[in-house]
């Protein structure tokens, strides 16, 4: 994702005055020169450290304008850090602020050679950190350096230390002698604009806009989205009698669901611009005799959607995916002309600039809890604020720097040792919410295809799995969909919107969805019991036959429901007793979905939750300890303490790392408390501050 809001970004850069004449030939001649030594020399074969003086020289000095020591002055912004290529401890060039008696570095430079994928971790590097997690670390180590910038000498990433390694602006060195693509990267990368002059440069300043507007617009957006929501449930209502509410709730939510994939898909140039807008003024302008005109049209365009239509100009692509499919029940209900207009207004929003994919998670987790208190407020219909509901229902947004640092490590660290499982890799969030993991896995695993690509590893056939290793970001995301990614929810809202937010992200103009109904379920992750859990009661090996066949899952992730043990049925805490080997009567939901995570698990496989550090200090603790400590290795215990990670609760949240190994002897984990929730890259920061604890049977604690 982009670092920058695009629209923002690009209103700036109408601004800004580029080099032109002379000055701008001189500069597209260095870049058209360093291309044509990548496409016909052995540059791109060359080792990193021989080429990391040449091209900072060129890109940064002749290009960006920055001045280094040699140049005479007295000051300069950009220095050079020799080091050694299997285990340096400073970045390999920095810009900022220098001269004989100061020092104020605002941005570090780490270069690799062309064959290196900046993704990819480094075996020859301590904790295998790849270059960009290496070089937030390396960041951390300079007071106000806010940004990061990684090369491999035919892409430049430019980072921020405040965001995760999610959002950076990518710039390909093979066409930076196009012209926008050469002023995005000089308005980003040059002096004047990353140094400025003073202690908040203009990127800083940019960055904090797009932040504020990115806020504020998501603010406004999920307003206008909660109260056409109500309004729309309302209308169903008054108009649908004899109907279930929580049918017509279900139906009104679904209704939003493809109204906004069809917005964002327009927006994305995935389907014709304005083709909501224009079904509803073919609808209004209809001569029909009815007050349904546009549900008419609606329909139609649902219909194209979902199959296709070439006789259209443009045409449609069909989508499929199960999210157009005919619902005869949704088709039956009378949906007046009035309504449409309100529906319809969303289309003022600007999904490719300002709602992200991201964005729009967000909205979908808040959604969810605000689904749940509708559905309980079905007789006053009167939406109030829903923090007591997510208490109950113990549903709470995850951070995007703790779903990126959980994703990471166990991704990271099981393809790492297994790299051929790549294609075949099995990830579970057994309460998946918005999907907000699955999407965060998703991208991972994009990713890693990549860097496998990169280098040269993808072109040979599976001889177990009889799948060619072939980069095609379609078919990848057809594959990871389809056979990677599997989630589980007991709440019916959640598991629609998780495949929503999942199609969003992979929605193609020349590819139908692919249908989640078989990776994304609805149902109740603890209990297999009918008598207790009813039509949610879900048998994991059943219902995913093929993966326990294999085994189990590679990886297990998410954050587990926090719900208290007084919250919990008897019924429950009865069948949990009879089935939970960590029982105790007053143990709270999550150690059972800790207990139930493990045992989905094939060997070797890794479980990491963000759920309560309680257990760590509560009597009930000790029979999850020492449950763990027993059947499976402790990795790694990140202890947020008091911290409020989740926004209206304290939840005193950890994260626990574990993998399915039985321990020889004692078993020895690293372990962080963290100070402060101000951390983008939570694996540099367990690196640098974290440190290790061996523990025994007889050790009485974990922290």
């Amino acid at each position: 994702m982009q670092l920058f809001n695009s629209r923002l970004l690009r209103e700036r850069m109408q601004r800004f005055s580029f080099p032109a004449g002379g000055e701008f030939k001189k500069k597209i001649n260095v870049i058209a020169k360093w291309q044509k030594s990548l496409r016909d020399s052995d540059l791109s074969k060359t080792k990193e450290i021989s080429i990391q003086g040449l091209f900072l020289s060129k890109f940064f000095g002749e290009v960006l304008g920055y001045t280094t020591q040699a140049d005479g002055k007295k000051e300069w912004n950009l220095t050079q850090h020799p080091g050694n290529d299997i285990d340096a401890r400073i970045p390999d060039g920095s810009l900022g602020f220098y001269s004989s008696d100061k020092s104020a570095t605002k941005a570090v430079i780490e270069l690799k050679d062309a064959m290196t994928s900046l993704d990819r971790r480094q075996s020859a590097r301590r904790e295998n950190f790849t270059p960009i997690e290496q070089s937030y670390l390396y960041a951390t180590k300079y007071d106000g350096c806010n940004w990061i910038i990684v090369s491999n000498i035919r892409e430049i990433r430019l980072y921020n230390k405040s965001k995760t390694q999610s959002y950076y602006e990518s710039f390909n060195v093979l066409q930076l002698e196009e012209d926008e693509q050469f002023k995005r990267f000089y308005f980003l990368m040059s002096k004047d604009n990353l140094l400025g002059d003073g202690a908040l440069s203009p990127l800083d300043e940019l960055l904090q806009t797009s932040e504020a507007q990115e806020k504020s617009i998501s603010g406004d957006f999920y307003s206008a989205y909660r109260e056409l929501r109500l309004k729309l449930f309302k209308h169903l209502r008054e108009n649908n009698v004899g109907y279930d509410s929580s049918i017509l709730l279900e139906k009104a939510q679904k209704l939003l669901d493809r109204v906004v994939f069809i917005l964002f898909c327009e927006d994305k140039g995935l389907l014709p611009r304005e083709i909501l807008k224009r079904a509803f003024e073919r609808g209004v302008s209809s001569f029909l005799d009815s007050d349904q005109r546009v549900w008419l049209e609606m329909k139609g365009l649902f219909k194209a959607i979902d199959r296709g239509n070439d006789k259209v100009s443009p045409p449609i692509n069909g989508y499929d995916g199960g999210l157009f499919a005919y619902d005869g029940l949704l088709d039956s209900l009378r949906i007046g002309d009035a309504i449409w207009k309100e529906i319809v207004e969303l289309a003022g929003y600007d999904f490719e600039s300002d709602l992200n994919v991201n964005i729009l998670g967000h909205i979908f987790e808040q959604s969810i809890s605000d689904l749940e208190q509708l559905r309980s407020e079905f007789d006053g219909l009167e939406l109030h604020t829903s923090r007591a509901n997510r208490k109950k229902q113990g549903i709470f947004y995850t951070p995007e720097n703790i779903t990126h640092y959980i994703v990471e490590n166990t991704l990271g660290r099981y393809l790492e040792e297994h790299p051929d499982r790549l294609p075949v890799i099995r990830i579970l969030d057994p309460a998946c919410g918005s999907g907000a993991f699955l999407n965060q896995a998703h991208t991972y695993l994009q990713k890693a295809w990549k860097s496998a690509y990169e280098q040269g590893e993808i072109k040979s056939k599976d001889a177990r799995y009889g799948t060619l290793f072939d980069y095609n970001p379609a078919e990848n995301d057809r594959t990871i969909l389809l056979n990677n990614l599997y989630g589980v929810d007991l709440n019916e809202e959640s598991v629609e919107i998780t495949k929503l937010s999942l199609w969003l992200k992979t929605a193609r103009s020349d590819e139908p969805l692919e249908n989640l109904d078989r990776n994304v379920r609805c149902g109740d992750s603890l209990v297999q019991s009918r008598e207790i859990a009813g039509e949610k009661a879900f048998e994991y090996r059943k219902e995913f036959g093929k993966v326990f066949e294999e085994g189990g899952f590679d990886i297990v992730i998410g954050n587990p429901p926090y719900v208290r043990q007084e919250l919990l049925s008897p019924e429950l805490k009865e069948y949990c007793s009879l089935n939970f080997e960590t029982y105790s009567g007053v143990a709270d939901l999550y150690v059972y979905f800790i207990e139930k995570g493990l045992a989905l698990l094939r060997e070797g496989g890794y479980l990491s939750f963000i759920v309560s550090n309680k257990f760590l200090r509560a009597n009930y603790g000790k029979k999850l300890t020492g449950y763990i400590q027993k059947n499976y290795t402790l990795v790694e215990l990140m202890d947020f303490g008091d911290l409020q990670v989740f926004e209206d609760a304290t939840t005193y949240p950890c994260i626990i790392t574990i993998k399915k190994t039985i321990p020889e002897g004692p078993m020895t984990f690293k372990y962080l408390r963290l100070e402060t929730l101000e951390v983008a890259d939570l694996r540099a920061e367990l690196e640098e501050k974290g440190y290790e604890v061996t523990i025994t049977p007889d050790s009485g604690g974990w922290s």
